[in-house]
């Protein structure tokens, strides 16, 4: 099939247009829920730590698979006094009250456990997820206050959550962050993600709230010359429809 200059160099700018875009996968936009944490299931024994809370929940959206919340508490402080938690309507609200700290994660590919209390809650539910084709994950904040390090770990078939620690900014307004996935480059098999984890900690009366977590392959931008063939093209098309129209 032949095509004209003209056709030709629209095809070339649309081809330009869409390789800007980027390439994403979708973990998690919070949007199903609710999520309380108050109210959400309390198990003594997790992990040998007292006053661990979990929720469990699937969903399409994430990742096709189980996403699980769980808060654990100081154990020197009441359990529902120190910490306020939901998910829901687009918003995973995490917060420390005043001279209490709790960490809280979001775990993905895991559902819960068949048993009762003081069995352990929790059971893999594999995500099979391939991440090899993604350059990071991002994750979108409303806000975060306080010295936020965020844990993030990645289970695969060669390896067992290798996890690496990362420092979010402090901030009152949205912003996003970075979680490099070469970090994980020969330590785990990014074609057969398992498991997900992103695991919180930050100072006594702080907190942080996450709209969206992601995998993303931003595209490069298009050469000067790919560009400039793609306006011409554009140019010409128009030229032409307004020739055959007697403009």
């Amino acid at each position: 099939m032949q095509f004209s200059p003209s056709r030709l160099s629209f095809l070339l700018a649309v081809g330009a247009l869409a390789g800007s875009a980027q390439a994403q996968l979708l973990i998690d936009d919070f949007t199903t829920g609710p999520y309380d944490y108050a109210t959400s299931p309390y198990d003594p024994y997790y992990n040998g730590l007292t006053h661990s809370r979990f929720y469990f929940q699937s969903g399409s959206d994430i990742l096709g698979s189980n996403r699980m919340a769980v808060a654990v508490s100081n154990p020197d402080f009441p359990t529902n006094d120190q910490f306020v938690g939901s998910i829901g309507g687009g918003l995973a609200v995490a917060q420390n009250t005043p001279g209490n700290d709790v960490s809280w994660q979001y775990c993905y590919g895991v559902s819960q456990a068949p048993g009762g209390p003081g069995s352990f809650p929790w059971q893999f539910a594999n995500l099979n997820a391939n991440l090899s084709a993604y350059d990071m994950i991002q994750l979108s904040f409303a806000s975060s206050s306080g010295n936020l390090d965020l844990y993030v770990g990645i289970n695969s078939p060669t390896s067992y959550f290798p996890t690496f620690e990362f420092s979010v900014p402090n901030s009152s307004t949205p912003f996003v962050y970075d979680v490099p996935l070469s970090e994980w480059a020969g330590t785990a098999d990014l074609t057969d993600v398992n498991q997900l984890d992103f695991s919180f900690q930050t100072d006594a009366g702080d907190g942080a709230d996450v709209t969206r977590i992601e995998a993303l392959n931003p595209s490069p931008t298009p050469e000067p010359i790919t560009i400039g063939i793609g306006i011409t093209g554009l140019a010409i098309a128009a030229r032409r429809r307004h020739r055959r129209r007697g403009v």
